[in-house]
C-alpha cells in the first residue's frame, strides 16, 4: 500500500514537472553575430494593428539573454485573430524561423499547437528596441535575375529579408489537339503527350494541364493543352503533325522588407 502511494506520488510529481516545464522559442536556434530577432505586424495588416509591439535586435548578446525569457508553457485552445503579430529569427537576410502570435488571446502558434505566451516581454522589447519597416514587390522572369537583385540589396543595411517567388518552371506553352477518335479527351491527350516529353525531360521538370479557359470553352472541336516547363523543353520537343506555340515567360513576384531608419 505504501509502495503504491509512493508510485502515485512519483507519477503526479513527474506529470506536474513534465507538463509545467517551460520551453524557449529560441532553444534550437544557433545564435551568432549574424542573427537578428524581429517582432513585427504582418505586411498584409493595413491597419498596422500591433505596430506598437514592433522590435528589432541585432546584438548577439542581447538575443542570447532572451532565450529563457521568450518562453511558452501551457497548451491552450486554438484561437487566432485576423491581424496577428510575428516573431522572426533571421540569419543574415534569410528567415530561419517565423512564429505567429495572437496578442488578443495571449498565445503563440508552434507548429500548429497553440501555447500560452506572456506578452509582457514583447512590450518591454518594443520600448527598448522599437522599429518599423516598409516592403515592396518586384517582378522577375528568372531565378538568376532575382538572385542578382537580392545580392545588390544586401549592400544596403536597411535590407531585412525577402520572400522568394516560385521559379520551378521558366514559363508555359500550348499545344492544340483536334478532337477526334485519337484524341477524344484531355486524359487521353495527356497519356499520349507525357511519354513524348519524358524522352527529353524528367517528370519533375514539367506539368501538363487542360485549362477550361474561354478559348477551350468556345472551341469545343479541339483541346488546347498547357505545359509548364523550362524553355529548353519547348525548344527540343518534336511532335508529328503538332506544333507547340505561345511560349510565355513566367513572371514571378518577390517581396522585399526594408528597415526604416
Amino acid at each position: 500500500m505504501i509502495f503504491m502511494k509512493y508510485l502515485l506520488f512519483s507519477f503526479l510529481l513527474f506529470s506536474c514537472f513534465t507538463f509545467s516545464q517551460t520551453k524557449s522559442i529560441l532553444e534550437n536556434i544557433k545564435i551568432d553575430k549574424n542573427t537578428k530577432l524581429i517582432g513585427m505586424y504582418p505586411q498584409y495588416d493595413k491597419n498596422k494593428t500591433y505596430k506598437n509591439l514592433n522590435f528589432y535586435i541585432n546584438d548577439q548578446n542581447i538575443i542570447t539573454d532572451l532565450i529563457n525569457k521568450l518562453s511558452y508553457e501551457k497548451i491552450v485552445k486554438n484561437r487566432i485573430e485576423r491581424n496577428d503579430f510575428r516573431i522572426l529569427v533571421l540569419q543574415g537576410n534569410e528567415v530561419l524561423e517565423n512564429w505567429m502570435l495572437s496578442p488578443a488571446n495571449s498565445n503563440i502558434n508552434m507548429n500548429g499547437t497553440f501555447y500560452e505566451f506572456n506578452f509582457k516581454i514583447i512590450k518591454e522589447l518594443s520600448k527598448k528596441y522599437p522599429f518599423d519597416y516598409t516592403f515592396f514587390k518586384k517582378e522577375f522572369s528568372t531565378q538568376k535575375e532575382y538572385d542578382a537583385f537580392v545580392l545588390s540589396l544586401r549592400k544596403d543595411n536597411k535590407f531585412l529579408f525577402s520572400y522568394e517567388p516560385d521559379f520551378k518552371f521558366e514559363g508555359t506553352f500550348q499545344i492544340k489537339f483536334l478532337k477526334n477518335s485519337q484524341f477524344p479527351n484531355p486524359k487521353v491527350i495527356d497519356e499520349y503527350l507525357r511519354p513524348k516529353i519524358l524522352k527529353i525531360a524528367k517528370e519533375s521538370e514539367f506539368n501538363i494541364t487542360y485549362i477550361l479557359d474561354n478559348y477551350n470553352k468556345e472551341n469545343t472541336d479541339q483541346y488546347t493543352m498547357t505545359i509548364e516547363a523550362n524553355k529548353d523543353i519547348f525548344d527540343k520537343l518534336k511532335l508529328e503533325n503538332l506544333k507547340q506555340k505561345n511560349w510565355q515567360n513566367n513572371i514571378a513576384t518577390g517581396m522585399f522588407f526594408m528597415r526604416k531608419i
